[in-house]
């Protein structure tokens, strides 16, 4: 009896044993934190584990650091998005600026080639936009920040 106790609590230490360790790591991007920074965890295999188990640990894992990139992004993508915002509010500017001085016949053959230029490139700038603003919404819930649902009502 007391033999397979002893047994009993060895099979036990051994299963708590650790065999090896993986370590999983994710690269933050540039505009959400320092340049170079990343997130990493380590996770240890224990003596007797199985592939399964392995397995499901490394896709839990993988999911957390997966969430935790995502918020990062959500960061970045706001950044482009003000800063597209911005150049978009320059160029209605420049346009309605360029559109009054041709009313007064005061532009340049050349500045009226741009003014063509601009105009017929806004509706691609703000398709863009529009993306990025898609964008931001899908890292949200990726990152866990929104919930699906909630988000389309609103």
């Amino acid at each position: 009896m007391l033999g397979a106790k002893k047994v009993e609590a060895q099979e036990e230490a051994a299963k708590a044993l650790v065999s090896g360790q993986f370590v999983l790591s994710l690269q933050l991007p540039a505009g959400a934190s320092q340049p170079g920074h990343s997130l990493q965890v380590t996770g240890y295999l224990y003596y007797g584990e199985d592939e399964a188990g392995i397995n499901a640990r490394l896709d839990l894992i993988n999911a957390i650091i997966e969430r935790q990139r995502a918020r990062y992004e959500v960061v970045e993508l706001e950044g482009r998005l003000e800063t597209m915002n911005k150049h978009l509010d320059d160029a209605r500017r420049t346009i309605a600026d360029m559109e009054e001085r041709a009313r007064k016949d005061k532009l340049s053959s050349q500045e009226r080639l741009n003014l063509r230029n601009i105009t017929s490139n806004l509706p691609k700038f703000v398709e863009e936009i529009e993306k990025s603003t898609k964008a931001i919404y899908d890292a949200r819930v990726r990152g866990g920040l929104i919930s699906n649902g909630a988000a389309r009502a609103a």
